[in-house]
């Protein structure tokens, strides 16, 4: 049973439409680009986890994608996927890494890509046992009883080649159900009824709290640097001007009447939930106050106020 499902976070989904916006001579433009880079390999990563995960019979565990939760200190942590069993519990730590990987002595994990450069990471299982440790943590500070709990590093990558002495614990996708299988038939004892891991699930879930960063205020990055205008909905790389009831690209000159609404949901991730008709217009690129009202009035998008007061909420847009 799903009980969070995979979804890009907040986090994603803004700096999935701000940095194509975003000057690259902006000071954070290469530190966005990047963390940008890195949510984006993870989320395909588990997305291509799914699938495998999907091979298996489930319908009694409880699976929760990116779970993020605080603990006691004020801090957060967050799991890849968690499944739960009446049996055991189950972190899965997801890398989205293609070359070849090793781990040496010391426990860093190495990556060596086609070009013969090296990159180190933390190793995934100790990544794994800190998450275990964290959610034990907040099992008792919540009064729920401990259970084993496991961990697997699966690498997601259809390119990663794991050149590591055998362990069951680190597997690829493709692993990745007979490892499960084998640990549901190996772990008979029930530490949990039924009724009370789908509570404990449900709890998790009211607990999860996504990080919701608003991007622009964090980083202080200007409003001059944050390019405005359509997005061309099909060649994405270049902006439409508005003509006759249609928004036409410059380039490949498609035409797309509802192009703006794409927009209205980029400015709601970027800026705010809700949009005056002037801050419509310079987003846009809309002279006519009258063109822009009539854009505005779509069944997504709810008015309030009158006159110079009138605002327009997006977070329809944004479901």
């Amino acid at each position: 049973m799903i009980f969070l499902p995979l979804e890009k976070t907040p986090e994603h989904k803004q700096l999935e439409v701000l940095v194509p916006r975003l000057s690259p001579h902006d000071p954070n433009y290469q530190i966005l680009e990047e963390k940008h880079g890195r949510l984006s390999a993870g989320y395909y990563g588990e997305s291509s986890l799914k699938y495998f995960l999907d091979l298996l019979d489930l319908s009694e565990a409880c699976v929760l994608h990116g779970l993020r939760l605080s603990e006691s200190k004020g801090t957060y942590f967050q799991i890849d996927v968690l499944i739960l069993t009446q049996q055991f519990f189950l972190i899965i730590e997801v890398k989205h890494l293609k070359g070849t990987i090793r781990f040496n002595p010391s426990g860093q994990m190495i990556r060596t890509l086609s070009d013969g450069k090296n990159e180190s990471f933390p190793h995934p299982l100790v990544q794994a046992t800190v998450q275990k440790n964290y959610l034990h943590q907040f099992m008792l500070e919540h009064g729920f009883p401990l259970i084993p709990t496991f961990s697997i590093a699966a690498f997601s990558h259809p390119k990663v080649i794991l050149d590591i002495e055998k362990n069951e614990n680190i597997v690829d996708n493709q692993q990745l159900p007979e490892r499960i299988t084998a640990m549901l038939n190996t772990n008979r004892k029930c530490y949990y009824e039924q009724n009370k891991l789908i509570d404990f699930a449900n709890f998790l879930c009211k607990s999860h709290c996504p990080r919701n960063d608003n991007i622009i205020k964090l980083y202080q990055i200007p409003e001059a640097n944050i390019k405005n205008g359509v997005w061309c909905s099909t060649c994405k790389d270049a902006m439409m001007y508005h003509e006759r009831g249609d928004w036409k690209c410059s380039v490949c000159e498609k035409k797309d009447g509802a192009a703006h609404l794409e927009t209205l949901k980029e400015y709601g991730l970027i800026y705010k939930t809700w949009i005056k008709n002037s801050e419509a217009r310079k987003f846009l690129g809309i002279k006519s106050l009258d063109i822009m009202k009539r854009l505005l009035h779509h069944k997504e998008i709810t008015q309030s106020g009158k006159n110079k007061t009138t605002t327009y909420q997006l977070d329809l847009l944004l479901d």
